[in-house]
């Protein structure tokens, strides 16, 4: 889900700066006069073309007024002659041609074929007709949805058929771009294609790693835990040594308890390591001996810790001096 939201944010941020840097169509016109010095539109054979405005001897004498930006080329073609052509070179998606088209009281129609690219395209018959001697800003030829690339338009008349061309402008619509479209697309495309990549690989590395923990985990049961149970020896310490059981055991604690003693055990000790008269030291062994055989008698208790615990929990007994 992480991965999917990230792509169509990435997307969305390319479709932004694509519209934000689009491409904008520019119409432009080119008049006939206009285009006389230009490669934009080539009159052939040139020595049949003549410029209609101030030609006191041509056939047609249309109203100048009404022709775009005054001026309009005018030429004539008789069977026989060479075919007169017009080749008009431009870079857009869209081109349209407009004439002056005799109506009225004319000695000759106009006829036109149209070649794009290399390819026929269409054609245009106007008959003599009872309107006006002449109609203006006639529309002869359109065609839209072109690739943005160099084009090349013909206009010509020939044949068996008597023709009148009186050519006034033209327009072509081109796409404009402020910053070139491929400098932003490119950049975009690529860094989306990286960053895609990128989150790919987090994805699948972060599911890769959920599936082994969770096979780990399946593999994997509940812990064992043996409880060893250990019953220690009341009689593990001899004379004040601590002898320590196994760690489980959980004795905290070592108790001293003294050996039993003989009654030549007082008569052989000295004045100096003994206190008090005889019969105190009798009194304190036969204390001690009941101690001793107090904490042997004692039944086994389960201390805090869960272990068997013989030894009372508070008590210490020390070995008599």
């Amino acid at each position: 889900m992480l991965l999917l939201r990230s792509l169509l944010a990435l997307g969305t941020i390319g479709w932004s700066l694509k519209c934000a840097f689009a491409s904008t169509e520019t119409n432009v016109t080119v008049d006939d006069q206009t285009a006389l010095n230009s490669t934009t539109v080539v009159y052939m054979p040139s020595t049949t073309w003549k410029q209609g405005d101030g030609c006191d001897f041509c056939s047609a004498q249309p109203n100048g007024s009404l022709a775009f930006d005054g001026t309009w080329h005018d030429a004539s073609y008789t069977p026989g002659d060479k075919t007169v052509e017009i080749s008009i070179s431009f870079t857009g998606t869209a081109i349209y041609t407009f004439f002056i088209v005799p109506d009225l009281n004319s000695p000759a129609t106009t006829n036109l074929n149209f070649t794009l690219d290399g390819e026929l395209a269409g054609s245009f018959r106007h008959p003599l007709g009872n309107v006006s001697q002449f109609l203006y800003n006639v529309s002869t030829f359109g065609k839209a949805g072109l690739k943005n690339a160099p084009h090349t338009l013909i206009i010509a008349s020939g044949g068996d058929t008597s023709s009148l061309l009186l050519f006034d402008y033209l327009v072509y619509t081109t796409e404009k771009h402020s910053v070139p479209i491929g400098e932003i697309v490119g950049p975009v495309v690529g860094g989306t294609a990286v960053i895609a990549i990128i989150l790919a690989i987090l994805f699948f590395r972060r599911k890769r790693k959920i599936r082994r923990i969770s096979t780990s985990s399946r593999s994997t049961g509940p812990m064992d835990v043996m409880a060893e149970r250990f019953e220690p020896d009341p009689y593990m310490i001899r004379g004040g040594d601590v002898e320590r059981g196994p760690e489980k055991a959980g004795i905290r604690r070592a108790v001293v308890v003294p050996e039993l003693l003989s009654d030549s055990d007082y008569t052989t000790t000295s004045e100096t390591d003994t206190a008090g008269s005889p019969e105190q030291i009798i009194r304190r062994l036969n204390d001690l001996n009941a101690q001793r055989e107090a904490i042997t008698s004692r039944p086994l208790t389960v201390s805090s810790t869960g272990v068997v615990d013989p030894l009372p929990q508070y008590e210490s007994v020390t070995r008599a001096g």
